[in-house]
């Protein structure tokens, strides 16, 4: 759940963005905000990253905020790389240190301030582990992937958008224990998903797999989440 205020708003042109959807601000304000609620299922201290384009050494700054009241961090986001490129970037402290923040179990706000105009922001990310990064998926698509009540999760990828080193994370519902695949896509080259550690079924493009791609999910007790395999499909 979210909600913007001021001069942000949302454009829909980018296909390298989510859904080729993203917020931006086109006034150099201060005061514009987006926030965004969510929901944390464990005590713990998590880590932030941004999904941003910080086209040029006058369009970069933002504040990042942890709960109402919560300090304001300003972030110079991507030093020495700005540009026209989606980049993930990690959100910063103000004694520009690793930012992190110590969550309890239930829901949140993260508030974004605006403070450069032209500043466009794609997602957020939060992670419990303070080595995480997701950079490594460069400007690929990613897609996290819940599973339903019977276990299942499923995705849609379209070459002509989409082409590359893709990664996918299919998620227990509920709870952080997951698989991360990669599927690499070209319109004239053969498409694949391999699970990042094993081998798994492949097929050229555009062609449907013989049989389902099955992963089962255990949590980290070793029981299966919810109760049956999950599927790509």
């Amino acid at each position: 759940m979210g909600g913007l205020f001021g001069p942000y708003y949302v454009r829909n042109d980018d296909p390298g963005a989510s859904g080729a959807a993203y917020i931006v601000s086109p006034i150099r304000a201060g005061f514009g905000t987006a926030t965004y609620t969510f929901y944390v299922q464990k005590d713990t201290t998590y880590y932030f990253w941004l999904r941003v384009i910080a086209p040029d050494e006058t369009h970069y700054a933002m504040q990042f905020q942890v709960e109402t009241g919560g300090e304001k961090w300003t972030n110079n986001l991507l030093a020495g790389r700005r540009g026209p490129d989606w980049q993930w970037t990690r959100v910063l402290n103000s004694s520009q240190l690793t930012a992190s923040a110590r969550l309890t179990r239930g829901l949140h706000k993260i508030i974004l301030t605006g403070l450069h105009e032209n500043v466009k922001i794609d997602k957020i990310l939060l992670t419990p582990r303070s080595g995480y990064d997701p950079s490594p998926f460069g400007t690929n698509y990613v897609a996290t992937l819940m599973t339903d009540a019977e276990g299942f999760a499923g995705t849609k990828m379209k070459l002509s958008d989409f082409a590359g080193a893709n990664h996918v994370e299919i998620r227990c519902f509920g709870v952080a224990d997951g698989e991360t695949f990669i599927e690499t896509g070209l319109a004239a080259a053969p498409k694949i998903m391999d699970k990042t550690n094993d081998n798994q079924p492949a097929t050229p493009a555009r062609t449907a797999l013989t049989k389902p791609f099955i992963v089962t999910l255990f949590d980290s007790l070793g029981t299966k989440c919810p109760t049956s395999p999950s599927a790509s499909r």
